[in-house]
């Protein structure tokens, strides 16, 4: 797919020249190889230039004071001592469960379950009901870890695209699945916000299912000799559960590898730093470049940069994402 970005700078020549001498653009090719590789949304954040975005096709006008690299803009949430407070953090938007999925971002540079740094999330709200398993109190064996990690039409993985399915990490400190639910020890973590005593705890109450309480993955003793699992009590306190009664819903958790996140945007204003975002993935199936013998040109305050757009996904590309670097290649 070939065609031509056109930039009008907001002022004069000089600016646009101005452009044209970055080393960014310069090695333009080289930066779009391994800067954009893989865009779906057709954004441009003309940070160089000071002006607003130029946006196709969305509701959110990405540019400068919403959008950062990465994750560089998420925050952690506030600690969980305070037990009668509410869960306070940031928030992300990510697959699609009878609707767009609700996540708190738990921590921003993760390794708790991955070799390099993810963005590590536990779902907002309780998505539905499930028992954890007909007689097993073990993760890896349980219907429920089956459950989340199924591909198929009826498996919850299917609630993710192809490219964010690729986004998330395995869990290489498990048992490599992707999605999965928060263990005892996880739940009780003040530094992922929630409080760090099992008695009620206003920071991990959640809504949703037939009775507001969600499984974890640890298991529990119970005296009556039941086969139990923990899970969190609709008044936030943690609780054993027989594994095969339906007693709570589930609250997916999961990784986003850091490396597949070109851009996070800022979509509501929640005070204190915290937002709730969307991200913008990078990937691997589609390229985009300045074809050979091409290159750029100013006419005035305009600057044309051709493009040529291929791999995998080249025919589904609608949009790109472009982001101009002066000549230190700082935004």
């Amino acid at each position: 797919m070939f065609s031509q970005l056109i930039i009008t700078c907001p002022s004069s020549k000089t600016e646009a020249d101005s452009i044209m001498k970055t080393s960014a653009i310069k090695n333009f090719t080289k930066t779009v190889a391994a800067t954009m590789s893989a865009v779906f949304a057709f954004t441009l954040i003309p940070m160089a230039l000071g002006q607003n975005a130029v946006i196709a096709a969305t509701a959110i006008t990405k540019d400068q004071s919403n959008t950062s690299l990465g994750v560089s803009g998420i925050k952690d949430p506030t600690s969980g001592g305070d037990t009668t407070s509410p869960w306070t953090g940031s928030y992300v938007y990510f697959g699609n469960y009878n609707g767009p999925i609700k996540f708190r971002v738990l921590h921003v540079d993760s390794t708790a379950h991955t070799t390099s740094e993810a963005l590590f999330l536990d779902s907002d709200s309780i998505l539905f009901d499930k028992r954890f398993d007909g007689a097993s109190d073990v993760w890896k064996d349980s219907e429920l870890y089956a459950h989340l990690n199924d591909n198929s039409t009826t498996g919850f993985l299917n609630s993710f695209t192809e490219l964010e399915q690729q986004a998330i990490a395995s869990n290489t400190k498990l048992n490599g699945e992707k999605i999965f639910v928060l263990d005892e020890g996880e739940a009780t973590n003040s530094a992922y916000g929630y409080g760090n005593t099992t008695y009620s705890c206003a920071s991990r109450m959640k809504t949703g299912g037939a009775h507001d309480c969600w499984w974890l993955r640890s298991a529990a003793f119970d005296i009556i000799g039941h086969i139990d699992v923990y899970y969190v009590h609709d008044e936030g306190f943690l609780n054993g559960g027989i594994v095969s009664d339906n007693v709570a819903g589930v609250a997916p958790a999961l990784n986003i590898n850091q490396s597949s996140i070109m851009f996070s945007t800022k979509i509501k204003d929640l005070g204190n730093d915290f937002g709730e975002y969307k991200l913008t993935l990078l990937d691997d199936k589609l390229k985009i470049a300045v074809p050979d013998g091409q290159q750029l040109a100013v006419s005035g305050t305009t600057v044309t940069v051709p493009y040529l757009i291929s791999g995998d996904h080249a025919a589904n590309a609608t949009r790109a994402s472009i982001l101009i670097l002066d000549e230190n290649n700082e935004t």
